[in-house]
C-alpha cells in the first residue's frame, strides 16, 4: 500500500513555505499522497481570532489544485469541537486500514510539545512521525536536533527509542518510528503574512497567486 502523509495546521493562510516544505517531505519519503488538514478549532491557538474554516479550506484548495499528490481533507473541519490529532489519525487509520503506512508530519517545535496533546501515547502506537528541522539549527550553544529529540523522547514518551544516524530515524520495539528530516529553510510565516496584510505591506510574493487573489477578494486579515 502507498505511503500516506498527514500534514495538519491552522493554515491561516496557507503559504509558499508550507507547500515547499511538504513537497520536500513527500519526495524524500516517497509519499504518494499528503493530506493537508486544516484545524477547525486548534486546542493550542485559542488566544486569537482565526479566519473561518470555509475560507481556509477554499485557500487550501486553490493552493494545491495544480500540485500532484497533495489533497485537502475536511476531517477536522467536519468534526465538532476542538481538533485533536489523535482523533484525526484514528479516522485515517480506519479509512486506510491497519496495514497502511501513515506519516504524521510536523515541525520540531510542535513535536516537543506533543506530550501535552490529547492521548498522545495512542499517536505513537498508530502513526509514524516525520519531524522537520532546519539545516544548521543545532548551533554550538545548543545540542544537535537528534540529541534534543532523544532527550525529549526519553523523558516524555519512552526511553526505548534508539537513534539510527544512517537513516535519521528513532526506532522503538513497540511504538512507531520517528523520522528526523532537515528541510530547506523558508523565511515566511502565516503570522508575518497576516501582519503585512493588516499594515498594507506587500505580501503577494509569499503566497500562491490564487490565494493572494482570494484574500483580497474576501478582505481577509484587514
Amino acid at each position: 500500500m502507498a505511503n500516506i502523509g498527514l500534514f495538519g495546521g491552522t493554515f491561516d493562510p496557507i503559504h509558499l513555505g508550507h507547500l515547499k516544505t511538504v513537497l520536500e517531505v513527500k519526495a524524500r519519503f516517497h509519499i504518494a499522497t499528503v493530506y493537508l488538514i486544516p484545524a477547525s478549532r486548534p486546542p493550542h491557538k485559542t488566544n486569537r481570532a482565526i479566519a473561518p474554516p470555509a475560507d481556509r479550506m477554499a485557500m487550501l484548495q486553490l493552493a494545491v489544485q495544480q500540485l500532484d499528490g497533495l489533497e485537502v481533507s475536511q476531517t477536522e473541519i467536519n468534526r465538532s469541537g476542538l481538533s485533536y490529532s489523535v482523533e484525526t489519525v484514528d479516522e485515517f487509520r480506519h479509512r486506510f486500514g491497519e496495514t497502511a503506512d501513515l506519516f504524521f508530519i510536523l515541525g520540531l517545535d510542535a513535536f516537543v510539545e506533543i506530550h501535552t496533546w490529547k492521548t498522545c501515547r495512542r499517536l505513537f502506537e498508530n502513526v509514524a512521525f516525520i519531524v522537520m528541522t532546519r539545516p544548521g539549527s543545532g548551533r554550538r550553544q545548543t545540542p544537535p536536533d537528534h540529541e534534543t529529540l532523544q532527550a525529549f523522547l526519553d523523558a516524555r514518551i519512552s526511553d526505548g527509542y534508539v537513534f539510527d544516524s544512517t537513516t535519521g530515524q528513532f526506532q522503538h520495539p513497540a511504538l512507531q518510528p520517528v523520522n528526523l528530516f532537515a528541510v530547506t529553510p523558508v523565511d515566511v510565516s502565516s503570522t508575518g503574512i497576516r501582519e503585512k496584510i493588516s499594515s498594507r505591506a506587500p505580501f503577494k510574493h509569499l503566497l500562491p497567486e490564487s490565494v493572494a487573489a482570494y484574500i483580497n477578494q474576501k478582505g481577509l486579515y484587514r
